[in-house]
């Protein structure tokens, strides 16, 4: 079983070497001009190569997680993927889901952040990656429903069906605060809202295809290390958690306010 496991998850790899690729090369140009942009009288060009590195960042990403929750070709008596199995209409589906979704949360952040022309642009740009995030949602369930065998066993079940049905009102009662909020202009609210909002799809994703890293082929307990490797790992990263999130925190407070649009860099 342990070999089997092996070969798929290299199966699962070589299909998504494509758009992995692709998010790495997008995270490295995207600090290099954030780097450059910093040390360059004219930005503009350098503002443009990191839009475009972070689109192509959320693209690979939510490519890769449509490609892994579309099963990727794999099953337990072959492979019958290929190096642009990554590419299917479904993962295309879920690429722009995630997309919409990191655009709402980098919006409503920057209604915290910003005043003025900016901050009412923020709430443009919400507005509308609230209608595409739900609109995108519905669909990527009803074709998951529809055409996915074990996602569709998962929705009819009754115990698993009611938590997947709690979370997805969960969404929508969470998408009608958020709108409530975005008209009132309520800045925390509307952030507060939109991380709600993700928490809750992927939760829904992850109850209607649990217990499979790779539907239907690959489960947790067949991808996961040994005791030993996991214990190991569990100490390192029980002694950095605690480290990154008093950093983070004291990050969050020392920018903590709006950014002045008269400000200047020395």
């Amino acid at each position: 079983m342990i070999g089997s496991c092996a070969l798929f998850g290299y199966n699962a790899l070589q299909t998504l070497y494509i758009p992995i690729m692709v998010m790495l090369f997008a995270l490295i140009f995207r600090g290099v001009a954030f780097e450059f942009r910093h040390h360059n009288q004219k930005t503009a060009h350098w503002n443009l190569i990191f839009g475009i590195s972070s689109l192509l960042a959320s693209l690979a990403q939510g490519v890769a997680l449509g490609s892994l929750i579309g099963g990727l070709g794999i099953t337990e008596d072959n492979y019958q993927g290929n190096v642009w199995g990554w590419f299917t209409p479904f993962s295309v589906l879920v690429a722009l889901g995630v997309v919409t979704g990191y655009t709402l949360l980098g919006a409503t952040y920057l209604m915290i952040k910003t005043e003025g022309a900016i901050r009412r642009i923020s709430i443009d740009h919400s507005y509308a990656a609230a209608i595409l995030e739900i609109v995108i949602l519905s669909a990527v369930v009803i074709w998951a429903s529809r055409f996915n065998p074990y996602f569709a066993t998962r929705w009819a079940d009754k115990e698993t069906g009611a938590y997947l049905d709690l979370f997805l009102i969960l969404a929508i009662f969470a998408f009608s605060m958020l709108m409530w909020a975005l008209r009132n202009g309520f800045e925390l609210s509307a952030f507060f809202w939109s991380v709600i909002i993700s928490m809750a799809i992927f939760t829904a994703i992850t109850i209607g295809y649990y217990p499979f890293m790779v539907p239907a082929s690959i489960a947790l307990t067949d991808a996961a290390s040994s005791s030993k490797t996991l214990i190991f790992m569990l100490s390192g990263i029980g002694f950095l958690i605690p480290v990154m999130l008093v950093y983070s925190g004291y990050q969050y407070l020392v920018f903590r306010g709006k950014v002045k649009m008269n400000e200047h860099r020395n």
